[in-house]
């Protein structure tokens, strides 16, 4: 992930992925949130809505967002890297703090997404993520 390479990049986003996965499963954003730039739109709603799940007492079962394969990857331009991906998740339930079920999301199986890197400060940052 700290290497200015193809596979610190690809690298960074399967990272980027678990702990997503991370924070669902605990409710923190914490650590995620220093993964993506602040610009990212795609991102900040995913956070957000973790976020507000904690805040109603709510927690997530059965998340898991997993990348099936890598398609490709190069850059898009002098600061970006793009990664492209097929990525799949798991049925998301909602459940309140007594186990009641809030909602549940349909499973999403082999949906492509590119995900657009910048490469600063050392390390590799999530700018934006596409679908």
């Amino acid at each position: 992930m700290s290497e200015e390479t193809e596979e610190g990049a690809i690298a960074t986003v399967r990272y980027f992925i678990d702990a997503l996965n991370f924070a669902y499963a605990t409710t923190d954003t914490k650590h995620v949130r220093t993964l993506f730039d602040q610009s990212c739109e795609f991102c900040k709603p995913l956070v957000e809505n973790i976020d507000d799940a904690k805040s109603e007492g709510n927690k997530f079962e059965n998340y898991e967002l997993q990348i099936d394969e890598i398609l490709k990857s190069g850059s898009m331009d002098s600061e970006l890297f793009a990664v492209a991906a097929n990525v799949s998740q798991q049925p998301i339930t909602v459940l309140t703090a007594a186990g009641e079920v809030v909602r549940t999301s349909d499973p999403v199986t082999g949906h492509r997404s590119m995900f657009a890197l910048q490469y600063r400060d050392g390390s590799w940052m999530v700018r934006e993520i596409s679908r």
